[in-house]
C-alpha cells in the first residue's frame, strides 16, 4: 500500500522543549518521522498555529497517490504499519477523511477540493494513539525515547545479538552490529558505530562512532571516533580519543589514554599510559605509567616508535622523537633524544646509598 501513500510533514516547534531540536537516539523528532517512510514522503512544511493547513499542503500534494495523509513532525513513533492501520479504519467506513490524534488522513481526490479544514472529531484507536505520541513535553520525550530503543533493541536481537538486560541499554538507530556480539547491562552505543561480528561489550561502556571489529571486547572504557581492531581488549577504564587505530591482538588496559594515534597489532599497552599524536609499531610493551609528553605548550609534537620496541614503566618521552625497531627504554627513563636501533636507552640518576644514614639522622 505504500505507493497509493503520500506523506506530508508539518514541521513544528515547541517553546517547552528550548530552542534546539530534541535528539532521541540520534535523530530529531523530524528525523524520526521522514525516516519512517521513505519514498513515500512527498514533503515537509513549516507550519504556524495561524496557518491554514489547507493552504501550506496543497503545493506538496502528490495527486498520483490515492491517499495523502498529513503529520506532524513531533510524532517520532509514527510509521508506515500506524498509518496503514488508520487507511483500513477509514476505508471500512467508507470516510474520504480521517482525523487522527496528530494528522489527517485523506482521499486526495477529496482533499484537492478543499478549502478547510472539514470540522471532524478525532477518531481514537489504541494501536494508533501510541504511535501518536506528540513529543511536546520532556515527560513525553522520555516515553518516545523509551518505545523507540525497545524498537532498536528488538531488531538487534531478532539478528542474533544478545542484549543481557535490554533496560539498561541505549543504542542509536544508525547503530550496526553483527551476529553473536553480546552486549552487557549499562552501553550505551552512538551515532554511526559499526559493531562486527563476535564482539563483548562488558558492563559500563559508551562508544561513539566508533567501528569495532570481530571479537574484540570492550569493557567500562569510553570510546570516540576511534577504529578496534579483531581480537583486542580495551579496558576497564581505557578512553579512546578520536582518530585512534588500535590494531589486531592489543591490549589496552585500565586507565589508559590514548589520543590521535596509530597502535600496531599484537602490541600490549597494560596500565595508566598516555599516547598521543603517536604511529607505534607492531609487538610493542608499554609499561605502567609510561607517558608520551606530545604537547610542548604551543604544538602538538608527533612520536614514532617502531617494532619489537620495549619500553619500561614510568618513562616519558618528550616529542618530537623516534624510537626506532627493536630498542630497549630502561625503567624510569625520561627520553628527550631519539633511540637508535637494537640500542637500550637509559636517561635517570644514578642510584647512591648512604649507609648508616638512618642512624646518623636520629642521633
Amino acid at each position: 500500500m505504500s505507493s497509493a501513500i503520500g506523506i506530508i510533514i508539518l514541521k513544528t516547534s515547541n517553546s517547552k522543549l528550548g530552542d534546539k531540536s530534541v535528539n532521541i537516539l540520534g535523530k530529531t523528532c523530524l528525523e524520526w518521522v521522514s525516516l519512517s517512510f521513505g519514498n513515500s514522503l512527498c514533503g515537509i512544511v513549516d507550519y504556524n498555529i495561524d496557518d491554514n493547513i489547507i493552504d501550506i499542503i496543497k503545493p506538496t500534494v502528490n495527486i498520483t497517490r490515492k491517499y495523502t495523509i498529513v503529520l506532524y513532525s513531533d510524532t517520532p513513533l509514527v510509521n508506515i504499519a500506524t498509518i496503514e492501520c488508520a487507511i483500513d479504519v477509514m476505508k471500512s467506513s467508507d470516510l474520504y477523511c480521517l482525523k487522527i490524534s496528530r494528522g489527517w488522513i485523506f482521499v486526495t481526490d477529496y482533499l484537492i477540493n478543499l478549502e478547510i479544514l472539514p470540522n471532524l472529531s478525532t477518531t481514537h484507536l489504541d494501536n494508533i494513539d501510541v504511535d501518536m505520541i506528540c513529543v511536546d513535553s520532556f515527560i513525553n520525550v522520555a516515553k518516545a525515547t523509551k518505545l523507540l530503543r525497545d524498537r532498536i533493541l528488538d531488531y538487534h536481537m531478532g539478528n542474533g545479538v544478545h542484549i543481557v538486560d535490554p533496560n539498561t541499554v541505549w543504542i542509536d538507530c544508525e547503530v550496526r552490529i553483527g551476529k553473536g556480539t553480546t552486549i552487557h547491562p549499562n552501553n550505551i552505543i552512538k551515532n554511526q558505530t559499526e559493531i562486527k561480528e563476535g564482539v563483548t561489550l562488558l558492563s559500563g561502556n559508551t562508544i561513539d562512532n566508533c567501528i569495532l571489529d570481530n571479537d574484540c571486547s570492550v569493557s567500562n572504557s569510553m570510546l570516540l571516533d576511534s577504529y578496534v581492531g579483531q581480537c583486542t581488549s580495551i579496558g576497564p577504564f581505557a578512553r579512546l580519543r578520536p582518530e585512534s587505530i588500535i590494531g589486531n591482538n592489543c591490549k589496552i588496559g585500565n586507565f589508559v589514554e590514548i589520543k590521535k594515534s596509530l597502535i600496531g597489532d599484537n602490541t600490549k599497552v597494560a596500565h595508566h599510559t598516555y599516547i598521543g599524536d603517536a604511529q607505534v609499531g607492531k609487538n610493542c610493551n608499554f609499561g605502567c605509567g609510561v607517558i608520551i609528553a606530545n604537547y610542548d605548550g604551543v604544538n602538538k609534537n608527533p612520536t614514532r616508535i617502531g617494532s619489537r620496541v620495549f619500553i619500561g614503566a614510568n618513562s616519558t618521552l618528550i616529542a618530537p622523537i623516534i624510537l626506532e625497531n627493536n630498542s630497549f627504554v630502561a625503567a624510569g627513563s625520561t627520553i628527550i633524544n631519539s633511540v637508535p636501533e637494537d640500542s637500550l636507552a637509559i636517561a635517570r640518576a644514578r642510584q647512591v646509598n648512604k649507609q648508616n644514614w638512618i642512624n646518623k639522622i636520629k642521633k
